[in-house]
């Protein structure tokens, strides 16, 4: 994983989230339709503690040099679940 790349990915997922976290203060699902006042809760705390995880580490990726480049299997797996964690559908 190089260092532009991941930033790349970052800022795609804190988009998304930023995305959802917007429908949610409307009281709208992830895909936009309507949804009760705790499911729009729920939404807006997780992408919010997402989003500055997601924030922090732009900030820490920011200060590393162009040559990162990290080779790491345990790294690489936890970098992907948070830029593309599994989503569940929920009843």
């Amino acid at each position: 994983m190089d260092k532009e790349w991941m930033l790349r990915q970052v800022r795609n997922r804190y988009n998304e989230l930023a995305r959802w976290y917007k429908l949610a203060a409307q009281q709208k699902n992830r895909e936009g339709q309507d949804c009760s006042y705790g499911t729009a809760k729920e939404i807006r705390t997780e992408c919010l503690r997402d989003m500055r995880v997601l924030r922090l580490i732009e900030l820490l990726l920011m200060c590393c040099s162009h040559d990162l480049f990290i080779n790491d299997a345990e790294a690489e797996s936890g970098f992907d679940k948070l830029v593309n964690p599994v989503r569940r559908k929920k009843k």
